[in-house]
């Protein structure tokens, strides 16, 4: 996997952002306290706006409440932002992609209002789609391809 940091102007003002060490070690953290097993990273990208994060890509699995998660994106602040309450290794978003027990493609999100939910992509609608802001449903879909799969199921 290719890490970069995360690259600010040479005049910038403290705080400075989180190493990819500390961001991808709070994506792991992150994942597995879910239950994620087997979290193998795949990429990690860094943005300064909306919100400064670093966007990192990993495959893993988890079962939930009937549905079977393969692939996950999972947002990290950066802490460029530690004067507004976003500390540098606080998770901001966690999204996953994964098929009910019908082989429903259902997806994992934690960044709506009222928390964490479970929502078949079929069922989705205009409301929605903020989920896809920072990763597409077609980057989810090809992780297991592309990153593979750590450990057997």
């Amino acid at each position: 996997m290719k890490v970069r940091e995360a690259s600010y102007p040479e005049n910038w003002q403290p705080p400075m952002p989180i190493t990819a060490r500390v961001a991808m070690l709070s994506a792991i953290r992150s994942l597995e306290q879910r239950g994620v097993r087997d979290v193998r990273l795949c990429s990690i990208d860094w943005i300064a706006a909306p919100v400064g994060a670093a966007l990192i890509y990993a495959t893993g699995r988890w079962d939930l409440e009937g549905v079977h998660f393969e692939a996950f994106f999972v947002a990290i602040h950066d802490g460029t932002e530690a004067q507004y309450g976003h500390y540098g290794g606080d998770v901001y978003l966690v999204n996953a992609r994964g098929f009910d027990r019908a082989g429903n493609e259902t997806y994992y999100d934690t960044g709506g209002e009222g928390g964490p939910r479970l929502k078949r992509y079929a069922d989705f609608d205009t409301d929605d789609e903020l989920m896809f802001e920072s990763v597409s449903p077609e980057t989810l879909k090809a992780l297991p391809k592309t990153c593979g799969l750590r450990g057997s199921p």
